[in-house]
């Protein structure tokens, strides 16, 4: 038997999309998280590998 369940809240900007808006590309969403955090006066750097590249001593990342 299914009961009803209470509808989740949404708080704090974290809405869905309302139906008929257009999606937001990986770009956008890229863009406002990097400019969010250099508005809040962080420096955006290039991204770069973690792993080092031909480092024989590697055996697990």
């Amino acid at each position: 038997m299914l009961s009803s369940c209470p509808l989740p809240r949404y708080e704090g900007g974290n809405r869905p999309v309302p139906a008929g808006s257009p999606m937001q590309t990986v770009n956008d969403i890229r863009k406002a998280f990097l400019d969010f955090f250099r508005g809040r006066g962080h420096e955006i750097v290039p991204s770069s590998s973690l792993v080092p590249h031909n480092d024989p001593t590697l055996l697990f990342t």
